[in-house]
């Protein structure tokens, strides 16, 4: 059996982490059917209630966040994010790009191999420690619920379970 992209779901490998992109304090909507099941090993499911905000890795361990985005048309480094349209937010001297791993500053950026249940926030601006903080506080616990692990961290919000696929 395989999933609409048509990765074997046999395949034993698959694992979901929580995403937020905010360049100069606008959040990036990946609410878009463009966006949807676009790459087979690393994808959005937007059929599911919290789709846009998890991305489901499937079928083949270690894949790049970096290969994530390049599937949706985007590239994200330590230097540069740029959007599918084009528009780019690059390091300089007044503002650059961080990226965050469930609360801690890490420096693999497009290199990072998502784990399950991560929270990742990649932030561009020149942001005090106060703003990280709430950022990364708005950083979706969702994954927890497709990952069936850590249910302390599961949000506890009225959610339908039979809307809701479990690759």
């Amino acid at each position: 059996m395989e999933n609409s992209q048509g990765v074997p779901r046999a395949v034993s490998y698959h694992t979901h982490a929580d995403f937020k992109v905010v360049l100069d304090w606008e959040e990036i909507d990946f609410n878009k059917p463009k966006y949807d099941e676009v790459y087979p090993y690393a994808h959005l499911h937007l059929s599911n209630p919290y789709g846009d905000k998890i991305i489901h890795f499937e079928g083949m361990p270690n894949i790049a966040l970096g290969m994530f985005f390049e599937s949706l048309g985007m590239q994200f480094n330590s230097t540069c994010f740029v959007l599918d349209d084009g528009k780019s937010y690059c390091n300089n001297l007044d503002k650059r790009i961080r990226f965050f791993v469930s609360g801690q500053e890490d420096f693999h950026f497009d290199l990072y191999w998502p784990q399950d249940a991560n929270r990742i926030l990649i932030t561009y601006g020149n942001y005090t420690d106060a703003e990280i903080e709430e950022q990364m506080n708005s950083v979706t616990n969702d994954s927890c619920i497709y990952s069936r692990k850590y249910p302390e961290r599961i949000p506890l919000l009225p959610i339908e379970e039979d809307k809701i696929k479990f690759w």
